[in-house]
């Protein structure tokens, strides 16, 4: 469904993303790295909001290059839906009628967070977690062939965190979680975990697998892949190692251990 073919993001003279490749079909992936590692870009490279990109990304056949639009793919990012600056319950009608999914399934997972109190609020009068849960929630609904997620857990209180877990644990059709948090991909089921650090991609391994994953400098023991950062190389391995990544809270704390 989703193919990216070495693709390449530059900022100027500056590198952002270096040479990925990936394929996603029927599946669940989360992609964990440390700030400025080009999760996001990764993210906005595939939604069409950057275009400027070497390589190529394929999307239910078709590079998206080619396409003016690409229905059943959702993105959380809340400039995506600051566009028209209307009260959520008005957006929630205006998408859903577009993309031509059920507004009453999108309004029934709002109710489950409790927004269903800011329904009569544009996003702009929003707190920082009602924004979040709402973009995700749009997202998912949105994206009924394939939902994007930038950080989705970010400014969200534990129960809602939780809750989301298990909204995409029992999601059938695909989701890329882009995020530094590590704790609750462990409560995602299904789920395959990529590494991103400075703009290439690494990986993957089985999330289920998260409390027996470690990061290493070291090479010996049980390895499963490699990560050559650029000026460090490191391994993840299975049982033992320098970093314990379900202990670690977040990638960026693995990656000043892993750098001092």
């Amino acid at each position: 469904m989703l193919s990216i073919r070495d693709l390449s993001v530059l900022y100027g003279s500056i590198k952002v993303l270096d040479r990925i490749n990936m394929e996603i079909v029927d599946e669940k992936i989360a992609i964990i790295g440390p700030n400025g590692s080009g999760k996001t870009t990764l993210l906005k490279s595939i939604s069409g909001l950057i275009s400027d990109f070497s390589g190529d990304i394929i999307y239910d056949g078709q590079s998206i290059k080619a396409s003016k639009n690409m229905p059943g793919l959702g993105i959380n990012l809340p400039d995506v839906f600051r566009v028209l600056d209307a009260d959520a319950r008005v957006l929630i009608k205006i998408y859903a009628q577009a993309v031509g999914v059920e507004e009453d399934r999108i309004m029934h997972d709002m109710v489950r967070f409790g927004l269903d109190r800011a329904m009569n609020r544009k996003m702009r009068e929003m707190s920082e977690g009602q924004k979040k849960i709402f973009c995700n929630i749009m997202a998912l609904h949105l994206g009924y062939r394939i939902a994007l997620l930038d950080e989705p857990f970010e400014s969200l209180d534990q129960r809602s965190k939780g809750l989301l877990a298990e909204i995409i644990g029992d999601r059938r059709e695909p989701v890329m979680i882009i995020t530094h948090e590590i704790g609750m991909l462990r409560k995602i089921r299904h789920l395959k975990l990529f590494f991103m650090f400075n703009g290439r991609l690494f990986g993957s391994a089985p999330a289920d697998l998260i409390e027996e994953l470690y990061i290493d400098p070291d090479p010996s023991g049980r390895v499963l892949f490699q990560i050559d950062s650029g000026d460090r190389t490191f391994y993840v391995k299975i049982g033992s190692g320098k970093v314990k990544l379900s202990a670690a809270g977040s990638m960026d704390l693995v990656s000043e251990v892993l750098y001092d």
